[in-house]
């Protein structure tokens, strides 16, 4: 085997990976949605995988309404956050995410026909391993993806900026000390001599989902008394609930201010990336083992 046929073969070896891995997450989101009716909240009845259009409510009866979003401090049911630091290791620097999450507020989904009871609940994750950021291979471009939970926004924007040596404000760090994924901010000696970004500079990304706004909901209806989830109840909107699977149930949960078409576009990209992956990987064996691969 040459030094080439090695390098190469690795190279194709974790190049198809990452881009076979974007292709099957993506495409895994993307099938889900496209193969699963839209219902309307009047008609449920048994507890499963469903998909609901409508307008987002207030549910007061079921929690505060509303809360303040934890870094733009927008009056919300739901928000999306993303925390980013610079980091300057040797010879690199560049943005490190340090850990993403979902918060959220009961509320009811209203399409017009009735409304239903949605728990999206609190999720947050840690994304300083390699393991972890691999995992966010594939989802939507301006969402917050965290333990099967989807939240998709039209954009996810930089909504605060703090500098490593400048006063953190008292919201930031109220979040940041409720969040064990993000840590305090340090800054670094090296810092007295950088020009642009400094070592532990932070970046905060965050979007939301507010009372008013018209989203697409994929998630599991279930009965909202827990004493009734085990029996043959038969559901209504007013005795049901919508909320993330749990882990030996089947679907996702995926709440998107887009809507559905914006959701189910790039699906020839995913495509492509899983196939192209595939290849990749094909081909990037047959280098390291010296096996020819026929029309390659």
């Amino acid at each position: 085997m040459t030094p080439l046929s090695l390098f190469g073969g690795i190279a194709l070896l974790l190049g198809g990976g990452v881009a076979g891995l974007f292709g099957w997450r993506r495409r895994g989101h993307q099938q889900l949605v496209a193969e699963t009716p839209t219902t309307d909240v009047r008609t449920i009845a048994d507890p499963g995988v469903v998909e609901l259009v409508g307008t987002v409510e207030p549910a007061p009866d079921a929690g505060p309404g509303t809360f303040s979003s934890p870094i733009g401090q927008r009056d919300c049911v739901v928000a999306g956050w993303e925390a980013e630091e610079w980091s300057e290791r040797g010879d690199h620097s560049n943005w490190w995410t340090l850990g993403d999450g979902v918060r959220s507020v009961p509320f009811y989904l209203d399409d017009g026909t009735d409304r239903v009871l949605v728990e999206p609940g609190r999720h947050s994750d840690p994304s300083s391993k390699l393991t972890e950021k691999l995992g966010d291979l594939g989802d939507f471009d301006a969402s917050v993806s965290v333990d099967n939970v989807v939240v998709d926004f039209h954009t996810l924007p930089v909504v605060q900026r703090v500098g490593a040596e400048s006063e953190t404000p008292a919201h930031i760090r109220r979040f940041v000390d409720g969040e064990r994924a993000v840590g305090r901010q340090t800054g670094s000696v090296t810092n007295l001599v950088d020009i642009g970004n400094a070592h532990g500079d932070r970046r905060y990304y965050e979007n939301t989902i507010a009372p008013g706004e018209e989203v697409y909901l994929l998630g599991y209806v279930r009965a909202r008394d827990a004493s009734d989830r085990d029996g043959n109840v038969c559901l209504r909107p007013e005795t049901a609930l919508v909320t993330p699977p749990r882990e030996d149930e089947d679907g996702a949960f995926i709440l998107s201010a887009r809507g559905e078409d914006a959701l189910l576009r790039g699906d020839r990209v995913a495509t492509a990336a899983l196939a192209g992956g595939v290849l990749a990987v094909l081909v990037g064996f047959s280098l390291l083992a010296g096996v020819v691969v026929p029309g390659v």
